[in-house]
């Protein structure tokens, strides 16, 4: 006799058996020893350098024991620990767990930027004139590729408060799941004018050479282009727009021309 079978004949025994099962549950879910907290170790910090084409003997000279004379010094770290291998360089710090003391952030850094946009309000566009910003770039391994990081940065952290709208239909499916339908920045979408001024630092950090992050902080540098084009409507009308990114053109012309919007 099947299963459906036997619960549409035999209620009862199927009801028991339910309860049976469900007892025995209980029981061993309250003799296994579960963990609710997941084992962990002291708070650590790893390192990784690449260096492409640079054998184990010079990533160890050149890099590895640089790094680790660096940070022996640095207060809370109980243990310095290093790998070198062709191409790459790890060194792992591991921190008093007990003072919760340390530096275990090693890429922090300051900057700010300036934006400035252009806004068609007969159809919504506008147009990215300049971005001047001021990066930290603690102590440059190399200004050249450190400018392409920041303009790369900047580039995409316009593409996230302008353009790169997800959007799913009424059934919760995701829409925007293509090129085609998710639009990233692309030569277009780069400012006219890019400016950067790189603020060297001298102070001392766990860095390779005190150099400092270039790549994903500059991303934040596109929240200035959300800013500036909400600050151009608002000077053409009377209008206060809701927070909503990324500003698309879509948004900027039903924002200057809904009557709730100019009556604010």
């Amino acid at each position: 006799m099947s299963i459906p079978r036997l619960a549409i004949h035999r209620p009862v025994t199927m009801f028991m058996i339910s309860g049976v099962i469900t007892l025995l549950g209980v029981i061993s879910l309250s003799k296994l020893p579960v963990d609710l907290m997941p084992e962990f170790e002291q708070p650590q910090l790893t390192v990784r350098t690449s260096y492409t084409g640079v054998g184990p003997l010079e990533m160890e000279e050149l890099i590895t024991r640089p790094m680790e004379q660096a940070v022996s010094a640095v207060p809370g770290v109980t243990r310095v620990e290093s790998t070198s291998s062709e191409g790459n360089s790890q060194v792992r710090l591991n921190f008093d767990w007990g003072t919760a003391k340390g530096h275990p952030f090693a890429y922090h850094v300051y900057g700010t930027a300036i934006v400035g946009v252009t806004v068609d309000c007969l159809r919504g566009r506008y147009e990215l004139d300049y971005v001047k910003c001021c990066h930290d770039f603690g102590s440059s391994m190399n200004t050249s590729v450190d400018y392409g990081q920041v303009e790369g940065g900047i580039v995409q952290g316009i593409g996230w408060m302008t353009m790169e709208e997800v959007f799913y239909d009424e059934k919760g499916k995701l829409r925007s799941n293509a090129l085609s339908t998710y639009k990233v920045p692309d030569i277009y979408s780069v400012p006219k004018e890019i400016d950067i001024l790189p603020l060297e630092t001298t102070r001392e950090n766990l860095a390779v050479f005190n150099s400092k992050a270039v790549g994903e902080p500059p991303l934040m540098y596109g929240i200035g282009a959300y800013f500036a084009i909400r600050n151009a409507m608002k000077a053409f009308t009377d209008c206060s727009p809701d927070f909503d990114a990324p500003f698309t053109p879509e948004k900027v012309l039903m924002h200057l021309y809904q009557p709730e919007e100019a009556a604010r």
